[in-house]
């Protein structure tokens, strides 16, 4: 088993797909890249040819061939899932991967082996569509807690052969509380709103970077944080500056310049609720040929097997407590600050979210919150 330091979860997907999740500024977004990461790379280990191409290229897989790829990832998955679903401080969090398949519809034995050992997946068949979206309803809801109880319905599944379903939930306490605040105004693109806000002042680590500064608030089990981007300018135009930035950030590396300072934090509280359906985003992305006819899904026989869609939904609430959450390379310019006074972080515009795990280095939710 690889070492928290040496787990290496491809990390290319997750702020690149947020931003193409963004093309108006005006709408809450939230996603889960972890959950999505992992089934791509379950449809990686499936596909072949350009078909595999095209997704580890997306995903910013690494190696030299296919074979040192797999090494590169596999192990860290098989970590990162089992201790993203151990409870340590008063967290709770879980992982469920399951795969359904058609009857007529088999995968093979080293395939299906493979990510019973990685991602602790099992493989079930079923005869009928609303057969299917019952069941794979019912291990969604009791994973989140019964935070997303419909990620598929029977309509959505016609002609299905193959699901892959991932569920991921979330929910850890503040190192330390904020307190409740009066309401302050929010900049959105239509104008002022009054939101209610909450406050912490606390030694937290800090950066100022080209067009956004950041703070990191950690939660209680030490595993994971919470990092907001804050855009400099307090209007659209700075937001979309920060928007397009995303492409090229990492969370690792915004961590890494950090240093720690006395800060004022003020954000709103926030409960965000999104589905998507993901097949055009990761076509832009670069993911073509899997949702063609011509996908090259090897792993699957006894009829031809194509992907649909990729269907996602995120519950995530912020509060003085803490987060509950459920989901089924940047130039760092550093610039130094004055430290005779608190850094005053007011999150009273749209900003970016990410709940990070420090651990295995991992996005386990991506938010932009554009109107609390």
């Amino acid at each position: 088993m690889t070492s928290p330091a040496q787990a290496d979860i491809p990390d290319g997907l997750g702020l690149r797909l947020l931003a193409q999740l963004t093309p108006d500024l005006s709408q809450n977004q939230a996603i889960s890249p972890f959950v999505l990461s992992s089934l791509l790379t379950q449809m990686w280990l499936a596909a072949a040819g350009q078909t595999r191409k095209e997704i580890a290229k997306a995903l910013g897989l690494k190696g030299s061939n296919e074979t040192a790829i797999a090494y590169n990832f596999l192990p860290s998955y098989r970590d990162a899932i089992e201790g993203f679903s151990s409870q340590t401080d008063g967290a709770e969090t879980g992982v469920m991967n399951q795969i359904y398949v058609r009857k007529g519809v088999s995968a093979s034995s080293s395939f299906a082996q493979l990510v019973h050992i990685i991602y602790n997946c099992t493989i079930r068949q079923f005869a009928s569509s609303s057969q299917a979206a019952a069941e794979i309803n019912a291990e969604v809801a009791r994973m989140t807690r019964g935070r997303i109880q419909h990620l598929v319905d029977s309509t959505s599944l016609e002609g299905l052969s193959v699901a892959l379903v991932s569920a991921l939930y979330f929910k850890d306490q503040w190192q330390w509380a904020f307190k409740r605040r009066p309401e302050l105004n929010f900049v959105t693109s239509s104008g002022l709103k009054k939101v209610a806000m909450m406050e912490m002042r606390k030694e937290l680590r800090y950066t100022r970077l080209d067009t956004f500064d950041a703070v990191e608030i950690p939660y209680k089990d030490n595993r994971h944080c919470m990092l907001l981007l804050r855009p400099l300018g307090k209007n659209m135009t700075a937001v979309g500056e920060l928007k397009s930035k995303l492409d090229s950030l990492q969370p690792r590396e915004i961590l890494e310049s950090m240093s720690t300072r006395d800060t004022i934090v003020t954000m709103p509280p926030l409960k965000l609720e999104t589905t998507y359906s993901l097949r055009g985003a990761l076509s832009r992305l670069g993911i073509r040929k899997l949702f063609t006819a011509g996908a090259e899904l090897p792993m699957f026989s006894g009829m031809a097997i194509t992907a649909s869609d990729l269907y996602h939904k995120v519950f995530l609430e912020v509060n003085e407590k803490g987060t509950e959450a459920a989901a089924a390379g940047a130039v760092i310019l550093a610039r130094s600050a004055s430290r005779d006074q608190p850094v005053l972080f007011y999150l009273d515009r749209p900003f970016f979210a990410i709940v990070f795990n420090k651990r295995y280095n991992f996005n386990v939710f991506s938010a932009y919150v554009a109107s609390p």
